[in-house]
């Protein structure tokens, strides 16, 4: 399953990421699909679908470019109109930047490639509702094989409240030394780590911090146990037997205020199994209030509209050596016979040059 990420709804929301799309045939039609939920039941989706299929029939349309869409539309499914938008000339096989920007309050989608607006289209606002999440699906789909959709430096942002936010809860990865990555090599480990910062002007720290940790379990799992920052020394909690999900984890500082800058909470090493992008979102726990979000020098729980929840992401690859050092390390399996015959050609060459040379 992909990783849900909680949102504010009524705060725009942009998606940007690095994307390489290639069709391996004229039956291709791929899309990256933001899929929004209202308290945790599904309500529509909206995104761009790359297309370069030509095929007709009864239920099938041709389509070739393009095109920001919204409502759940299909283009290769005979759908048009205020849904879908007039094709984008389209940039197959070269990375580009995209950007999605949703305003959940007007329902105003806008698609940006290389950072120049290319489609606007009206989606629909979203319902009233206690809780908002956001789902996001890529995919590449095709007759036969051949197509493929790369992706990189995925990044799900919103425009800051009109009240300012009093905690930042920031997901990091890195390699298990602590050094920042943008790509893991499948079968090897890396580290991901949560640091929490009191962003108040007169900061005193952050006094108490959990969350729930979201991770798709098909492309990585835990490595090893939860470390907790030596900052949150007291009652640490956190349960990691729920592929997908560490829940509710955190812990509470001492007594002695920490102050201003970021403060590690906990890290916990993880293992890459399949290829492809992975995040790691920070979302808010379920057990309140006994984990509240709570500050230094301030008596009451911090509101979830004040705690600004993170959310990482990374790239998974297959470590391919280059095809010029794969045929060097080939190993041939030569028999017994296979050997004698070796010896037969070499001896029958060297006696025809003898014979040539006394002729």
């Amino acid at each position: 399953p992909a990783v849900v990420i909680e949102i504010d709804g009524q705060r725009p929301i942009t998606v940007s990421r690095r994307t390489q799309v290639h069709y391996g045939n004229e039956y291709f039609a791929g899309d990256f699909r933001i899929k929004t939920y209202a308290d945790e039941s599904f309500h529509s989706s909206f995104g761009v679908s790359y297309a370069n299929y030509t095929y007709s029939s009864s239920k099938a349309c041709p389509a070739q470019g393009f095109f920001a869409y919204g409502n759940d539309a299909n283009i290769t499914r005979c759908q048009s109109g205020a849904d879908v938008s007039d094709a984008i000339d389209p940039v197959w096989d070269q990375w580009i930047d995209e950007e999605i920007v949703f305003d959940p309050s007007s329902g105003i989608m806008k698609y940006s490639i290389d950072g120049e607006q290319v489609a606007q289209l009206d989606v629909g606002s979203l319902p009233a509702a206690q809780s908002y999440q956001l789902q996001l699906q890529f995919g590449a789909w095709g007759w036969w094989t051949g197509h493929y959709q790369y992706a990189d430096d995925l990044v799900v942002s919103q425009a800051p409240s009109p009240a300012s936010h009093q905690v930042k809860i920031r997901p990091e990865i890195t390699d298990l030394e602590g050094n920042p990555v943008d790509d893991v090599i499948v079968g090897e480990q890396f580290l991901a780590s949560i640091y929490v910062e009191d962003l108040r002007e007169q900061a005193d720290g952050v006094f108490a911090a959990f969350l729930d940790l979201e991770y798709d379990p098909q492309q990585i799992s835990i490595a090893g146990p939860i470390v907790f920052g030596e900052s949150f020394s007291s009652f640490q909690s956190g349960d990691a037997t729920t592929p997908g999900l560490i829940d509710e984890v955190g812990g509470i500082a001492g007594i002695e205020t920490l102050g201003d800058g970021e403060y590690l909470l906990f890290s916990v090493p993880f293992r890459a199994d399949a290829a492809g992008i992975v995040a790691l979102a920070a979302n808010p726990a379920d057990d309140l209030p006994l984990h509240d979000v709570l500050l230094f020098g301030d008596n009451s729980a911090t509101s979830l509209s004040e705690i600004d929840y993170g959310i990482a992401s990374v790239s998974m690859i297959v470590n391919q050596l280059p095809s010029a050092v794969a045929d060097e390390l080939t190993m041939v399996h030569v028999d017994k016979l296979s050997l004698v015959w070796g010896y037969i050609f070499h001896i029958a060459a060297f006696v025809s040059v003898i014979y040539a040379l006394h002729v």
